[in-house]
């Protein structure tokens, strides 16, 4: 069974306004996963102590991982999202989604699990409908050239009904019978869904945790998975 999760850190920001990224690795550390999408990342950024996030989180989880720049803050600082994975990562591909405030971005890795190619991606969409239907539709158009087994992971920022939802929902399906039962937003009283893990028709969801965790304002979303 392959273990995903999808968890949007906030930098480490906890709900008691402290910056931990221990606590944030704790977290996915109970979780044991295999394949980790993460949002809100930073890199050389003085709110969060000038740290690689994506790197110590790698090391403290004895994970590979693949930061995708979104936003440059001065000459090193960046902020964007990251993969964690336990299996090779062969190649990688960042690109800019359409955004009209905050730069989204697609971070898609391909990686060999038991002899499989497989395509991950993580991404996070706008606050805005009309932002996040056009970052879908520039999704999608990576998704209909892909031949490899997909996941696609990540806060999109809309709850399960969104029509921005539906392209993907045409091809790729969210891993919970009812994502609507499953809120993930926010930590302290999850209302809420908004984090979700698409999967391609070869995979087969066998499991959903959504454990309690107050390192961020969203909880991790874990799936598991067999193909």
């Amino acid at each position: 069974m392959l273990r995903i999760v999808t968890y949007n850190i906030r930098h480490g920001l906890g709900i008691d306004g402290m910056v931990s990224l221990e606590r944030t690795a704790q977290t996915l550390a109970i979780l044991r996963p295999d394949l980790v999408a993460l949002q809100e990342v930073d890199r050389c950024r003085a709110r969060s102590g000038f740290t690689d996030q994506a790197r110590n989180l790698a090391v403290a989880l004895e994970m590979l991982f693949v930061f995708g720049e979104n936003r440059r803050y001065h000459r090193i600082g960046a902020y964007g999202n990251a993969v964690l994975s336990r299996f090779p990562i062969l190649e990688y591909r960042q690109t800019l989604l359409p955004s009209k405030k905050e730069q989204r971005g697609l971070l898609e890795v391909w990686i060999e699990c038991n002899e499989q190619l497989l395509r991950f991606g993580c991404t996070h969409l706008g606050l805005n409908r009309e932002e996040r239907t056009g970052q879908v539709a520039a999704i999608m158009q990576h998704m209909e050239r892909i031949k490899e087994p997909v996941i696609l992971a990540g806060d999109f920022n809309c709850q399960p009904q969104a029509g921005e939802l539906e392209p993907l929902l045409r091809v790729l399906r969210e891993v919970s019978a009812d994502p609507a039962l499953c809120p993930t937003f926010p930590s302290t009283q999850p209302r809420v869904r908004v984090d979700y893990i698409f999967v391609s028709e070869q995979f087969n969801p066998v499991s959903v945790q959504i454990p309690e965790s107050l390192a961020s304002d969203h909880l991790p979303l874990c799936a598991g998975v067999t193909f």
